[in-house]
């Protein structure tokens, strides 16, 4: 196994002095989605273990959500060591 790693967001104009922040363990991460919006844009919503309300994550379009979530779901599969996917996806029917 490799090491833990965290979720952290930081700004990418780090000369400001600002330092990325912690959001949680990819081990906590419980389940990943995406909703989109109706002016083209997305929010990605990360339901983290322990956590009083979802993580979102407003996108400017319903394919960097994916691709977000897509990223995270490698991490989370990577540190769980499993096959198994977290996005969840609303059936259709």
């Amino acid at each position: 196994m490799l090491g833990r790693r965290p979720l952290v967001m930081g700004g990418s104009n780090r000369c400001h002095g600002r330092q990325p922040v912690f959001l949680a363990d990819f081990r906590q991460i419980q389940s990943i989605k995406c909703v989109a919006s109706d002016i083209g844009k997305a929010t990605l919503q990360l339901i983290i273990e322990a956590a009083p309300q979802p993580l979102s994550i407003k996108t400017s379009s319903l394919a960097m959500a994916e691709n977000m979530a897509d990223l995270i779901d490698g991490y989370c599969r990577l540190e769980n060591e499993t096959e198994t996917s977290i996005i969840w996806t609303p059936k259709k029917g």
